[in-house]
């Protein structure tokens, strides 16, 4: 099945993975908005721990 049938996106050409730890990140991604577009270019960044924060008592 195609990812994006099923609500997966699919980023390309993005650097400094090896930066990244097996686990315990979130990857963020902002999308330029580009009318009529199918794709666009974006800003990716990855948060260390838990996304969103866990609130404190």
């Amino acid at each position: 099945m195609a990812l994006f049938q099923v609500n997966v996106s699919a980023f390309e050409n993005v650097a400094n993975l090896d930066k990244l730890p097996p686990t315990g990140f979130t990857v963020v991604a902002f999308p330029m908005d580009i009318g009529g577009g199918t794709g666009a270019p974006l800003r990716i960044a990855a948060t260390m721990g838990a996304f969103p924060p866990k609130k404190r008592p």
